[in-house]
């Protein structure tokens, strides 16, 4: 089951999130963070990929929420993911709760 499957790749796996790009690394060697772990990463030259604890997505998801609320933006993010990711299993329950969740947060 995928979030989002195509250049960006987003699924879970039991106690994880995996994010992949086609375009591959981001630059992130440059960065004052990535200097850090330099000497544990891997070739760049291809399609990229992290794998992130479950927990910490959450975390990120409802801070970007709360964000999205802040720029009212909501609206218009879940239309674009159903858009985009709705014939994605992980999209399911966007879809099915995406009319609750919106008259909730007006």
């Amino acid at each position: 089951m995928a979030y989002i499957r195509g250049p960006i790749y987003i699924w879970p796996s039991q106690a994880h999130t995996h994010f992949w790009s086609a375009a591959g690394a981001d630059g992130w060697r440059e960065s004052g963070w990535g200097t850090e772990y330099e000497a544990q990463a891997a070739d760049a030259n291809g399609p990229a990929g992290v794998r992130i604890s479950q927990s910490e997505v959450d975390e990120f998801v409802v801070m970007r929420f709360a964000e999205l609320l802040d720029e009212r933006a909501l609206r218009a993010t879940v239309d674009r993911a159903i858009t985009n990711s709705g014939d994605n299993g992980g999209c399911a329950a966007l879809v099915a709760h995406a009319r609750r969740l919106l008259r909730v947060m007006q």
